[in-house]
């Protein structure tokens, strides 16, 4: 605003003095002073004089961080395989039988009812699936359960036999079952004792017999025999004779409940 009154002024002495060099110079010298008055161009103008220019203040842009993806959560590790189940131990199923031999002689002279005898498998006895249940070399147990020799002739001796348990490679494993079958052979006992009582007058009258018809000693030989033939007689007529079980001697078991080697 100032240059514009300046420069109005100046218009207005230069018509005043019509061209006068005296007008000219006082001219020149107003525009120099004018020149130096001149604002800078790179200052704010105000109207008014020493007025304090006002300070703008700027605020910086804020800056939004690009926001940032959220990790895909992760896949679930696959579920481990379910354990396979254990394999069910071999077994032998009720009803089936297998045959055994005994160990030693057992016989009613020595031995009674409620003792133990022992027999062997002789080879592998395995499940209806081909697994070895029973291996060869095995020793069964068998209670004698009922042991007796006929008590007349004509009488039945009495056999009751019961397996007990298995022992597998020194362990062993209870069993349930019956014999149905055993091996045995009868044997006489010869005159002892009692049963020498009941024959003594049969011998006696054979030797009696045998010395009358011979005529010589030597007929008491053949009476002697005779008597002994007739003692021999008395005392199976008295039942006189042993079960005997040999060794080696089949014996059949039959289970009546399933057999697991397993405890």
């Amino acid at each position: 605003m100032k240059a514009t009154v300046a420069t109005f002024a100046l218009a207005a002495l230069i018509g005043c003095a019509g061209g006068d060099k005296s007008a000219s110079g006082a001219a020149d010298s107003l525009s120099r002073e004018l020149e130096l008055a001149q604002p800078d161009s790179g200052m704010p103008l105000t109207d008014v004089e020493g007025a304090t220019p006002e300070t703008v203040y700027v605020s910086k842009p804020t800056t939004t961080p690009p926001a940032t993806a959220k990790p895909k959560p992760a896949a679930p590790a696959p579920a481990a395989p379910a354990p396979k189940p254990a394999a069910k131990p071999a077994a032998l199923a009720s009803g089936e039988t297998f045959t055994v031999t005994a160990t030693d002689t057992v016989t009613s002279r020595v031995n009674k009812a409620g003792e133990t005898m022992y027999a062997k498998v002789g080879q592998d006895i395995t499940a209806a699936d081909g697994r070895v249940v029973i291996p060869a070399g095995s020793t069964v147990a068998i209670l004698l359960k009922e042991f007796k020799s006929a008590p007349t002739k004509g009488g039945k001796e009495t056999i009751v036999l019961e397996p007990t348990s298995v022992a597998i490679a020194g362990t062993s494993y209870p069993v349930t079952g019956t014999v149905d079958k055993v091996i045995y052979s009868l044997k006489g006992r010869g005159i002892t004792g009692g049963t020498a009582a009941k024959v003594g007058a049969g011998a006696a009258a054979g030797a009696v017999l045998g010395k009358v018809i011979g005529g010589n000693t030597g007929g008491a030989v053949i009476g002697g025999v005779v008597g002994g033939a007739a003692g021999a007689a008395v005392a199976d007529e008295t039942g006189d004779r042993d079960i005997v079980i040999a060794p080696g001697a089949a014996i059949t078991i039959r289970l009546t409940g399933d057999f697991v080697a397993a405890k």
